[in-house]
């Protein structure tokens, strides 16, 4: 996945444009029963024990990192308990280490995110 795809994030901030992540976990419902990418990163070994070990979810961790770097998030949800996770997951009272940063940085899917996930605001 990696923090910078194809540049694009580098070059957004470069030229003062935000990077904004729209439905970062795979877009509605319907789409995320064929999405291996987010099954991955919202059940995979790695997100699920960094998640633990924060006692949080794995979507927040994914979230989280997001926003660790620097990338505006935007969601959809019509469902209360997931807006109040996807709210509790940006909330100054955790977040995540520079080496879980760094191994996060690392992750590969099957799938991958690419600069079509990533767009300007």
């Amino acid at each position: 996945m990696g923090p910078d795809p194809e540049g694009l994030v580098s070059f957004m901030k470069q030229h003062k444009i935000v990077p904004s992540a729209w439905g970062p976990l795979g877009g509605t419902e319907k789409q995320l029963f064929s999405n291996s990418t987010f099954h991955e990163i919202t059940q995979g070994e790695q997100t699920a024990n960094f998640a633990k070990h924060s006692g949080h979810l794995p979507a927040q961790v994914a979230f989280k990192w997001l926003y660790q770097h620097g990338i505006h998030i935007v969601t959809a949800s019509g469902s209360k308990p997931h807006l109040k996770q996807n709210l509790e997951a940006l909330d100054g009272s955790w977040s995540l280490s520079t080496e879980e940063m760094r191994q996060l940085d690392e992750f590969k899917t099957s799938g991958s995110f690419s600069s079509q996930q990533i767009s300007a605001c």
